[in-house]
């Protein structure tokens, strides 16, 4: 976090920053980063923590934030600022109760399970697809292979002078193709 005026930060910031660098703690939504950041005690902390996190430029940096028990809509001025979008969803899941938070993750996971089972039903379509194109591709590949295969033959057969009767008993070609041979 920024430390404005080069001091040294104040025994409180420290045991902050400790705290959120624990292992045990997710700091963009566990329930302890509400206690952390969520209250007026924290507010110097909790202006330069979203600024650093949001990286606000100069000109653009938070400078005040109110700590409501509702959430207010995201002002006018600022309502096409994706950053201050964030903020407020940010800010907005800070403000679950404990079972929200749980309903929350809860939702999380299930729509990830959603979107993993589509894929994967996406994924099984398109092998099922290709596979049966594949056996298609070759069927119909055969029964050409198989035609050129008669016409050769009856081509043979009639340099020969067979009768066309003939030809056509022994390569399953009509009378009337071969004719046009």
């Amino acid at each position: 976090m920024a430390n404005k005026n080069n001091k040294k930060p104040k025994q409180q910031e420290l045991h902050v920053r400790e705290s959120i660098n624990s292992p045990f703690l997710d700091p963009t939504y566990d329930i302890t980063f509400k206690r952390v950041f969520g209250n007026e005690e924290h507010k110097e902390i909790t202006i330069d923590f979203l600024n650093d996190f949001l990286e606000r430029p100069e000109g653009k940096r938070i400078t005040a934030v109110n700590f409501a028990n509702e959430l207010p809509e995201v002002p006018q001025e600022f309502s096409e600022d994706s950053e201050v979008d964030e903020a407020f969803e940010v800010l907005r899941r800070m403000s679950f109760s404990k079972e929200d938070m749980f309903a929350y993750f809860k939702n999380q996971d299930e729509e990830r399970v959603a979107r993993s089972k589509i894929a994967t039903a996406i994924a099984e379509g398109k092998a099922e697809g290709k596979a049966e194109g594949l056996a298609e591709g070759k069927a119909e590949g055969r029964q050409e292979g198989e035609a050129q295969k008669a016409v050769a033959i009856a081509l043979n057969m009639l340099s020969k002078g067979m009768d066309i009767n003939t030809i056509a008993e022994v390569t399953g070609l009509a009378v009337n193709e071969i004719k046009k041979l």
